[in-house]
């Protein structure tokens, strides 16, 4: 017989204190939910939970300490937090500002913390909004949408064409270095 007061595995998602106010509850659940597509999209549950503390980087800390998965998301005004439990605490995994475009943020720190579960590459920048004139998926469909894999580059592309995705390496390698350093891995 199953114990009803066993949590089924999920990811956390804690909220500072600051954040859930009453003016504020209608933006908050939206950027919730963006954090929810974004795990589920990768196939990983996600759950809401009470946090008392203040600041993205300590709830998301406290929310990966109370997941069986030990991976927790921390939302505060500022600022969306990915925590493993088995980093320092003062050390997250991963931090996006949430600005202009705070639900795309949302939702690819939802996604980074599915793929921190899976072992898969992590999203080192916010994803980009869904085109206007893009069809949305109904909630509950069983259709996920499909991604376009990158094609690779003939061998007769112009030398700008290689010039531009030599640069963005270059950008991925460098937000790799800069996580290295701050981790103290040299």
């Amino acid at each position: 017989m199953s114990d009803p007061n066993r949590e089924r595995p999920c990811i956390h998602i804690g909220l500072a204190a600051d954040v859930d106010q009453p003016s504020a509850r209608a933006l908050v659940r939206a950027l919730v939910r963006a954090l929810e597509v974004g795990a589920e999209e990768e196939g990983v549950p996600c759950r809401l939970m009470a946090s008392t503390v203040q600041g993205g980087v300590a709830v998301a800390y406290e929310a990966a300490f109370s997941s069986r998965f030990g991976i927790g998301l921390g939302l505060d005004r500022h600022e969306i937090v990915l925590h493993e439990m088995h980093m320092p605490a003062e050390q997250p995994v991963l931090r996006f500002n949430l600005g202009a475009h705070a639900a795309a943020a949302c939702r690819a720190m939802g996604a980074n913390a599915a793929r921190l579960l899976v072992h898969r590459p992590l999203y080192m920048s916010p994803l980009p909004e869904p085109a206007a004139d893009a069809t949305p998926i109904a909630v509950g469909s069983a259709v996920r949408p499909s991604v376009a894999a990158p094609q690779p580059v003939a061998p007769s592309a112009p030398a700008g064409d290689i010039d531009l995705e030599a640069a963005a390496l270059a950008r991925i390698v460098a937000a790799v270095v800069e996580k290295l350093r701050e981790r103290g891995i040299r």
